[in-house]
């Protein structure tokens, strides 16, 4: 989610739920609040149903590695290919430790 809130000025974890239940007055209202309001509404609910649809009724590609299709949430959502990609490959460079452990490989 790009979109920021009214209330907080930033975009935070969580910042969709009151939108996906159609409560947009608890991020600080305002127009803006009430369209991110109804795309994300309608973007979930094409998505559950299996026919997966931008906020513009473009379909909304699955998801793969080297498109990296995503819905980027604000004002006006779009669906950007690859995005924030140089700050994906700087972290995907560092160590997991979570990984190490989790796939056998910590003190290996």
């Amino acid at each position: 989610m790009r979109w920021r809130s009214p209330r907080h000025g930033i975009a935070h974890h969580g910042l969709e739920l009151p939108l996906l239940f159609g409560r947009p007055e608890l991020t600080g209202g305002g127009e803006d609040a009430e369209r991110v309001c109804q795309q994300l509404i309608a973007t979930w609910s094409s998505f559950m149903r299996g026919d997966p649809q931008a906020p513009d009724g473009a379909p909304w590609p699955c998801y793969d590695a080297p498109r990296r299709a995503t819905l980027v949430v604000d004002a006006t959502s779009t669906i950007v290919e690859a995005p924030l990609e140089r700050e994906r490959a700087a972290w995907s460079a560092l160590p997991h430790a979570w990984h190490d452990v989790s796939y056998g490989t910590h003190g290996e």
